[in-house]
């Protein structure tokens, strides 16, 4: 889908190798009796292409938006899928990478699934801006790079500074 929202063939990114690694985490988070003290997890964007979630009732994620923290609501039996950082730079900004933290609650536990999908980390193939989509309008924003160096870079400069 993502793909053919940016004029490309349906299956431009998974030729490019952009989802090919997954990796599924789950979350718990216990019950916190003071939760104005503590964070369930830090503001971040995610380094991967897109990461689907699976959030249940407890709530607690809320993404950031023109400087202000926006709930995100949980809906019975649907997914979040957040852009990550690279497909910002796949996109060249069309898609932004969304910043988001997880709050603390009292109740709970909550539990999430989170499945985030990228390309392996020792593919070689250079990463970029997909070049269909650039134009003398459009040009590159981003240089090229490996899986590898990207998040090499991603760690060196702390996850919530995106891409």
């Amino acid at each position: 889908l993502v793909s053919e929202a940016m004029g490309l063939n349906p299956n431009h990114l998974k030729e490019m190798d952009g989802a090919e690694e997954v990796l599924l985490l789950t979350h718990y988070y216990p019950p916190c009796p003071e939760p104005e003290l503590a964070i369930g997890i830090n503001k971040h964007a995610d380094s991967d292409t897109f990461t689907i979630l699976l959030q249940d009732q407890i709530g607690g994620l809320q993404v950031l938006h023109n400087d202000l923290w926006y709930d995100v609501p949980h809906i019975p039996g649907a997914l979040v899928i957040n852009t990550g950082d690279l497909l910002q730079l796949l996109s060249n900004d069309k898609y932004k990478s969304v910043i988001h933290r997880v709050q603390s609650k009292k109740v709970g536990p909550r539990i999430s699934i989170t499945v985030f999908f990228r390309p392996k980390r020792d593919n070689p193939r250079l990463l970029g801006p997909i070049k269909e989509i650039l134009s003398e309008e459009n040009p590159p924003i981003y240089r090229s790079t490996t899986t590898a160096q990207y998040l090499a870079h991603y760690m060196s400069i702390g996850q919530d500074h995106g891409v």
